[in-house]
């Protein structure tokens, strides 16, 4: 593979290499400061995830699951909505980022079995929107949520109020997108199983239940890590090694680049002069530019208007592929694994997303009219 291939494979990444020296060149350097940007506990738990992921795909778990769900005779109508709504309802739970590093790959070996090369850019763009908008159900469903949730000490009650008119709206959307799907029977290729130990089932489930926990709270990141790579050390395959480093540098790359944006007096300045005047569209804009998550975090600062808020960075989530993080998941594992175009999976995404935003948009200024 020659440098110009290596590029064209690692667009985004090269992409966002680039800013983030443009703009830490210009901003001023402090190496405590940029080292707090970094969101390190968000990096392990991505790791660990991935690692564990990589362990259940190396010993033929995932195929079982998929497997026992699916018929044998099926459509890939009933495959791109399992699929998509296996993301939109386990992200309320475990995280949008968490919903993608699963089934997203998942998917993707399942339809490429099948040969349903048609309907692949279409299921992960869906699976992306669905993790993406199922997330904003709950407090625990991204990272964002969880800040403003806490930080304007809401209840649980109030929060659901919010975002759940929202959240079933876009579950009947995403259902209606689902009809490009075919009709047609797709019979499911026959996979041979090796025997699986019951120790590697139960510590994989083990190790999976800890990322979980670790995702709620409950474990820290440290300690999820030690007993992650503890154990995964023993297992076949360098399990380890399997993980998408290049995932886990693309976000420090953006952290870095968030962080130097920051370091701009007038990045604190300009949203103070035209937030007032709406901050739901403000902040749906500032999610294209920085992503969702570092958007709460910016502009809690400079409105009370929790609803709204909570709101823009919800919606703000479509758009632009970094508008949320986690759709740069679904992007590297299409690019990974598939060898197809990447120009295509970035329209159809763009096209989804887009609609969605515009619905939502319109959706959430009627909400405010009745």
């Amino acid at each position: 593979m020659n440098i110009m291939d290596l590029i064209k494979r690692n667009l985004d990444f090269v992409i966002t290499a680039i800013l983030t020296a443009v703009v830490l060149f210009f901003a001023p350097f402090d190496i405590e400061y940029y080292y707090s940007c970094v969101n390190l506990p968000l990096l392990i738990k991505l790791f660990c995830l991935m690692a564990v992921v990589a362990g259940l795909r190396e010993y033929g778990l995932l195929d079982r699951f998929w497997k026992s769900l699916l018929p044998k005779a099926t459509t890939p109508r009933t495959i791109g909505r399992f699929f998509v709504f296996i993301c939109f309802f386990s992200s309320m739970f475990i995280t949008n980022d968490v919903a993608l590093i699963i089934f997203v790959p998942l998917a993707i070996e399942v339809l490429l079995r099948c040969g349903l090369y048609r309907e692949l850019i279409w299921v992960v763009s869906l699976e992306t929107v669905a993790a993406n908008m199922g997330s904003m159900l709950t407090p625990l469903g991204n990272p964002q949520n969880l800040f403003l949730y806490e930080h304007f000490h809401l209840n649980l009650l109030d929060f659901l109020a919010i975002t759940f008119p929202v959240t079933l709206l876009c579950g009947i959307i995403i259902y209606f997108f689902t009809l490009v799907f075919d009709e047609h029977e797709v019979i499911m290729p026959e996979i041979k199983f090796n025997h699986l130990s019951r120790r590697v089932l139960l510590l994989l489930s083990f190790l999976f239940v800890m990322c979980i926990l670790c995702v709620l709270r409950v474990i820290s990141a440290s300690t999820l890590i030690l007993v992650v790579v503890f154990f995964l050390s023993f297992l076949k395959g360098r399990v380890l090694l399997k993980v998408d480093f290049k995932l886990l540098g693309l976000f420090v790359l953006l952290f870095l680049l968030v962080g130097g944006l920051g370091r701009f007096e007038i990045m604190h300045t300009w949203p103070r002069s035209i937030i007032e005047s709406d901050v739901f569209l403000t902040t749906v804009a500032t999610c294209q530019l920085i992503s969702n998550v570092p958007a709460a975090v910016m502009l809690s600062g400079f409105t009370a208007d929790y609803r709204n808020l909570l709101l823009g960075v919800s919606i703000g989530g479509l758009g632009t592929l970094i508008a949320s993080m986690a759709s740069l998941i679904s992007f590297k594992a299409y690019m990974q694994l598939t060898r197809q175009s990447v120009t295509r999976y970035l329209w159809i995404f763009t096209l989804v997303n887009v609609l969605m935003l515009i619905v939502l948009c319109a959706f959430k200024y009627l909400l405010d009219l009745l």
